[in-house]
């Protein structure tokens, strides 16, 4: 079995981001509202994997938010789109596909988060 492909995270640990909802390249805060991406993190390492490979990882990883921008820098191929959370969660083994029912209902969540922010 083929090793899962790993891309660096060049990120910028100057800035204290004062809310756990920053995004974990540039460590800006994400405001809330704020268009996200998600990237999965092999834990303490600063390497991503890309989201075609999840089922080859056998070690433990942890979610991240990543900004719009950092998303586009390291390429949005690499990223996963937001989760309904806003919380980082650790890697649980891959689940089932969704159900149809369960993508509608996801879909209507959506689609009212993005009405509230107009």
């Amino acid at each position: 079995m083929n090793p899962p492909r790993r891309q660096y995270l060049d990120y910028d640990s100057r800035r204290n981001p004062r809310t756990s909802f920053s995004c974990v390249k540039c460590q800006k805060d994400l405001k809330p509202g704020q268009a996200f991406r998600r990237v999965q993190m092999p834990s303490g390492e600063p390497f991503v994997i890309h989201p075609e490979d999840q089922a080859l990882v056998t070690e433990p990883t942890d979610w991240h938010f990543i900004g719009p921008d950092c998303a586009k820098a390291l390429g949005l191929e690499w990223t996963h789109p937001p989760q309904v959370s806003n919380d980082p969660v650790t890697h649980q083994p891959v689940a089932a596909p969704l159900t149809a029912e369960q993508l509608s209902l996801l879909g209507k969540v959506v689609q009212a988060s993005r009405n509230s922010q107009t």
